[in-house]
């Protein structure tokens, strides 16, 4: 099962998977090799993005003489990003339109090969593609952003949090595409809450505005912690305003 996981994985990579623990990962004595065509991707871990494909956390500044820190930004499980180049365990990446960054292979997952999935209630999981082989240790919470890697028969295998995948039940799954922004959006808020320690509270804003309609709207904003939430925001702003609807001025 975790072999045929990692086939999926590989179709960015060439090289071996890499994590933070143990030895980190460091850039190889060979030249990028751009990609004839670029690869869509989702990046299935909030991290940030790097702008040597390196995990030092600082590399030498090309304009002064000092140190500058390795991460050009903070990306968040769900985002689309283009592959551009590949060296070794490491992919170049555009997101965000067109902001450029390193991440390892194993931090995205390729579009051709899963499909974006959330869930609207808590998920029990299975060991196998097997509804008598449960899990009891583990349920996947709702609000959930999954990525379908498998179907057989009325189980789905999905991956869950960066690399890690169980099998679960496909009509428990939802598709739609505001759930799936909403799902995005718990990621974002808990990264900047947990990891930052940063305010979050204009994600909650933001999903309000743009995807009023969706169910997850409510677990967004019982289960994550907000930082700064504003009562009466001053909505729409230019970062949240659905297209179309002109923004306040100030």
């Amino acid at each position: 099962m975790h072999n045929r996981y990692a086939l999926i994985l590989i179709g960015l990579m060439v090289g071996s998977f890499a994590c933070e623990q143990a030895t980190a990962p460091t850039t190889l004595e060979v030249q990028p090799q751009a990609q004839p065509q670029p690869l869509e991707a989702w990046i299935n871990s909030s991290t940030s993005s790097r702008f040597i494909p390196d995990y030092a956390l600082r590399i030498p500044d090309p304009q002064q003489d000092d140190d500058m820190r390795n991460w050009t930004g903070s990306v968040y499980r769900g985002m689309s990003a283009k592959v551009t180049a590949t060296q070794g365990e490491w992919r170049k990446v555009v997101y965000s339109q067109d902001a450029t960054g390193w991440m390892l292979a194993s931090e995205l997952i390729s579009q051709a090969k899963a499909t974006q999935a959330t869930t609207l209630r808590e998920l029990k999981t299975y060991a196998e593609a097997d509804f008598g082989q449960l899990n009891e240790t583990l349920r996947i919470p709702a609000g959930t952003l999954l990525f379908i890697l498998e179907q057989v028969d009325e189980l789905s295998f999905v991956n869950y949090d960066g690399e890690k995948a169980a099998w679960v039940e496909s009509a428990l799954l939802s598709t739609d595409p505001s759930e799936l922004k909403v799902s995005e959006l718990i990621y974002k808020a808990k990264f900047l809450e947990e990891v930052l320690n940063g305010p979050n509270a204009r994600v909650l804003d933001k999903a309000r505005i743009k995807y009023p309609k969706a169910k997850l709207i409510d677990t967004l904003a019982n289960h994550v912690s907000f930082k700064e939430f504003n009562l009466n925001p001053i909505m729409p702003t230019s970062d949240v305003a659905i297209e179309g609807t002109p923004t306040q001025k100030k």
